[in-house]
């Protein structure tokens, strides 16, 4: 999250790239003013920097409030994702998770991520 993101989103846009916006988990999401144009937002599950953290449970709550506020914003949830919360942040609305140390910091990468994707389709409709 850069305190001059602004500057950058522009830019971004002037490119014709796809422009999402990385939100730590102190800023309020209230507070967010954001442009029309944005594809999405990452809601930071833990502290931006460092692989391995404990997942802040407050992140559920706040991908909810995010999408009260802004419902055609995508969401993806990166940091502390794992098998003990997957579903319940695809229940309070997150689009897409972000998976890194709980797929590649285990004995079989490829299991791992087979068994998430299961758990993140109760349906049984994976690929």
């Amino acid at each position: 999250e850069l305190n001059d993101w602004k500057t950058v989103y522009n830019a971004c846009v002037e490119a014709d790239l796809d422009c999402w916006l990385a939100i730590a988990p102190e800023t309020p999401i209230e507070s967010l003013e954001l442009p029309s144009e944005l594809q999405g937002v990452v809601i930071m599950g833990v502290e931006p920097g460092q692989t391995g953290q404990a997942f802040i449970p407050a992140t559920c709550e706040r991908v909810e409030q995010f999408k009260e506020l802004f419902p055609d914003i995508s969401v993806t949830v990166d940091g502390g994702v794992s098998a003990e919360n997957l579903r319940l942040l695809i229940a309070h609305g997150a689009d897409h998770l972000v998976m890194g140390g709980a797929i590649f910091h285990q004995a079989n990468p490829i299991e791992a991520f087979e068994k998430y994707v299961k758990l993140a389709d109760p349906m049984g409709t994976q690929l």
